[in-house]
């Protein structure tokens, strides 16, 4: 409560003189409300004009525009405090209190996006950095639910789909655990959809969240219903061409590859010693996608989908996963402890993403280098086919 002193200036008729006597200087109790002064006093004569008011020390010029009450007690309410130019207390206080003006409002909008700019290049990078530490968990994870299928495996073979769906039996058909391998399963599609059947992995596991292929997308309605391994001519998995688990990363439909991750190819020297348990530290078995054929220059490297994920210069950055399960952030597709000789020719750095001893004794594709991709197609003891991965700007890559 504050208290005000007032005296009326303009007088009705000449009995008045007494009012304002009686009125003058009177300190009536108030309170502050928006831009008026309110209160009561039995000294208000219940007449309306201008006043000078004194209020926090300071005399202003004011009007009394509305009074009740009976006339031991009257209520009254003080407006328009002004005194020239000059601005009184209480309206500084309220415009103080009613918010900004247009300039500092300005000046706030300006901060505020002077700081966005600043931090929003820090927010993108640590966001693709949380990203990266999820695929590389992905990839290790994956990893180890093949060793732990290889555990019931009595050579400790990593998953290979075609000893899971052999073939028949000469003379008895379709005999589960029984049959020689059928090789030409050995893609992709079929590898990840039978861990999937298994409940070894997820189907949202082999999905990278870095991923910037826009035909890369999760299987969310896979088909556990789908495998008839009792049936006369058995399924393991969902083998439905159109509504399976596919791996085409070649093609232009979202959905069209349910899986980001390259792995080893099921061919060959790899497959017999590397796609195996017993393998060691010095070989990556699975990971990332590389180019196509393994391109390191050219269109098949500045455009390739992957070369976007992680690196946001246009260069080649992947996650590999060694055949003892330790993982790590490569910054070329030829890292500098992966290394492999045959034949006559020396040891060298081999390039993971294709299979590049040839002559001299080496044994080309069925050697035992490493090689990584996405499998596509009908794998044959000696051959393999590598999805041709469109590039992002749609054009289709061709080995060089």
């Amino acid at each position: 409560m504050n208290k005000i002193m007032f005296e009326p200036l303009a007088l009705r008729h000449p009995s008045d003189t007494h009012r304002k006597a009686t009125n003058a200087l009177h300190a009536i109790e108030c309170t502050q409300q928006g831009h008026l002064l309110r209160g009561t006093s039995p000294h208000i004569h219940p007449f309306m004009g201008p006043f000078i008011v004194s209020f926090m020390g300071h005399p202003y010029l004011g009007t009394i525009f509305s009074r009740t009450g009976s006339q031991h007690k009257r209520s009254f309410r003080v407006s328009n405090i002004v005194l020239g130019s000059k601005e009184s207390p209480l309206m500084r206080t309220n415009r103080l209190k009613n918010g900004f003006t247009l300039v500092e409002l300005l000046v706030v909008v300006a901060i505020i996006a002077l700081l966005i700019s600043l931090l929003l290049p820090a927010l993108s990078k640590a966001q693709r950095n949380a990203k990266t530490v999820q695929d590389i968990s992905n990839i290790a994870m994956i990893h180890k639910a093949f060793l732990t299928w290889s555990n019931q495996d009595d050579r400790g073979r990593l998953p290979l789909p075609g000893r899971i769906a052999r073939l028949a039996v000469p003379g008895l058909g379709f005999v589960s655990g029984q049959g020689e391998e059928n090789i030409s399963l050995n893609n992709t599609a079929n590898l990840y959809a039978s861990m999937i059947q298994k409940d070894f992995i997820s189907a949202k596991l082999v999905v990278s969240p870095i991923d910037t292929n826009p035909v890369v997308d999760e299987k969310r309605d896979y088909n556990y219903n789908a495998a008839q391994p009792g049936a006369v001519a058995p399924t393991y998995w969902d083998t439905s061409a159109t509504a399976g688990f596919k791996a085409n990363i070649h093609q232009t439909t979202v959905g069209a590859s349910n899986t980001s991750y390259a792995h080893l190819v099921l061919v060959g020297d790899r497959k017999k010693f590397s796609w195996s348990n017993k393998a060691d530290g010095t070989r990556p078995v699975m990971g990332n996608r590389g180019t196509y054929c393994g391109a390191l220059s050219g269109n098949n490297y500045q455009k390739a989908y992957w070369n976007q994920a992680i690196s946001p210069d246009d260069t080649w950055e992947g996650i590999m996963c060694f055949g003892d399960n330790h993982t790590q952030l490569e910054k070329s597709m030829i890292p500098d402890t992966v290394q492999y000789e045959c034949g006559a020719i020396n040891l060298r750095k081999d390039n993971c993403y294709k299979w590049d001893f040839v002559g001299n004794s080496c044994k080309g594709m069925t050697e035992g280098d490493t090689w990584m991709c996405i499998i596509i197609g009908n794998p044959s003891v000696t051959m393999a086919t590598e999805a041709p991965e469109r590039l992002y700007d749609g054009t289709t890559p061709t080995c060089q």
